[in-house]
């Protein structure tokens, strides 16, 4: 592989298959708002390959907090949530958990269709 004396072009001289196996991880901005749509579930949802970031914790923490079962599935990465008891949380609690993070914002829609409030 080559540069030629530019950012604006790159020369790769191949000509070697490739084989192999590779794991493809979740997509991170996807699964949190995956997350919250589960909400609006009447049964539980199960997600895979969900990958152990920051805004998955995030957003696992606010659901349990709302009353959502959140627990492991059977293969590593899955996630199963259950949305049956959902209820409001406590803002000061709200704030604790997330901190400086946006995700709460994400609950508005969902946490208005099922309470009502």
């Amino acid at each position: 592989m080559t540069v030629n004396g530019s950012d604006d072009v790159l020369l790769v001289h191949g000509g070697t298959p490739l084989e192999g196996e590779i794991r493809v991880r979740g997509a991170k901005n996807l699964v949190p708002k995956a997350m919250v749509a589960a909400l609006l579930g009447s049964e539980p949802s199960r997600l895979r390959n969900v990958p152990d970031i920051r805004d998955v914790r995030v957003v696992r923490g606010l659901l349990q907090l709302h009353g959502v079962t959140v627990r492991p599935g059977e293969e590593p990465g899955e996630l199963v949530l259950d949305p049956t008891y959902v209820e409001s949380a406590n803002v000061a609690d709200i704030d604790a958990h997330a901190g400086s993070s946006r995700i709460p914002i994400l609950f508005c829609g969902p946490l208005l269709h099922r309470l009502g409030h």
